[in-house]
């Protein structure tokens, strides 16, 4: 069980699911003991303009809601991540999209694997935000990954969308287990 607060940025471009990701992961949160606070912003364009989200995980009571310091960034966007990793608190890691993201630009820990590329390849666009979803759990440990599951299982009342949501969830946390192991696949 983590202890402290962990506070994270999901950041990229209205369409991308970041805020339903910054949802499912705050329900993961409290789905497994611990407290969650999220909050959005997003441009006026609902497709294609700036998207975060911001959530606030904690063993104990969030005394402030909101992103001071991120532990960890997801960034799926070259404007994401120029700016919001600046923000990343000593140690902290930043998740890139490595298709569309050159980073580099920090002392932070980056991990840049192929998130967008994934979902296509799993046939499932529409499920980028899981597939970052899981590889940045897996990368952080903020949560247990079955937490994750267990909220996705519940949120679909389809079959064929549950699973290939789970599967999205599965193939990020595999992704960043690859990269962890030495090198993420392609």
């Amino acid at each position: 069980m983590m202890q402290g607060q962990f506070e994270i940025i999901l950041a990229g471009a209205g369409g991308q699911g970041l805020i339903l990701a910054g949802t499912v992961l705050g329900e993961a949160a409290v789905h497994a003991g611990l407290n969650a606070s999220c909050a959005q912003s997003y441009g006026v364009a609902s497709r294609g303009g700036a998207s975060r989200a911001e959530v606030v995980v904690s063993a104990g009571d969030i005394a402030f809601p909101m992103v001071r310091r991120p532990d960890a960034v997801l960034a799926l966007t070259q404007a994401a991540y120029d700016a919001q990793c600046t923000r990343l608190a000593p140690g902290g890691v930043a998740l890139i999209d490595s298709g569309a993201v050159h980073g580099g630009a920090g002392t932070w820990r980056e991990v840049a694997l192929p998130i967008v590329e994934e979902a296509h390849r799993l046939k499932s666009p529409g499920n980028t935000n899981l597939v970052a979803l899981g590889a940045l759990v897996a990368l952080t440990a903020v949560i247990p990954h079955q937490a994750l599951e267990d909220v996705i299982s519940q949120r679909f009342s389809s079959h064929s969308a549950a699973a290939a949501a789970l599967g999205a969830l599965r193939a990020g946390r595999d992704l960043a287990a690859a990269d962890a192991a030495g090198g993420a696949r392609a």
